[in-house]
């Protein structure tokens, strides 16, 4: 039986998110940080983040807190006014943030990124 896209991505376990490159989002990120978050994995279990080479873990007992703010910003190659939505998560011991804006986002599919972790954190 052969399954499509979608059907084959809601039947896995770990859900992967890689970070698109300037040239995808249209320019550099809204957030700058020396070193970007490259990849969020997903589980039932777990959200793995990745920044460089390290990965941060944490089971979602771990996550004490999760939200989104909206500013005013410039995005794109006009630099036409738009709404940056930044995505924040507060763990035990570190903070995470970054841009899940409609337009120019830090990662690909960042709606269904948004989706999957509402339904892990609530």
């Amino acid at each position: 039986m052969f399954l499509t896209a979608n059907q084959e991505y809601d039947a896995a376990d770990i859900r992967v998110f890689k970070r698109l490159s300037a040239y995808e989002r249209g320019r550099l990120s809204n957030l700058p940080r020396l070193l970007p978050m490259n990849e969020i994995r997903i589980s039932s279990e777990m959200i793995v983040l990745r920044k460089g080479k390290r990965e941060y873990k944490y089971a979602w007992s771990d996550v004490k807190d999760a939200f989104i703010t909206a500013r005013k910003g410039y995005k794109g190659a006009l630099f036409g006014e738009d709404i940056v939505r930044t995505f924040h998560l507060i763990t035990k011991d570190r903070k995470f943030a970054f841009d899940v804006s409609k337009k120019f986002p830090d990662f690909r599919n960042s709606e269904r990124l948004l989706i999957e972790l509402r339904k892990a954190i609530v």
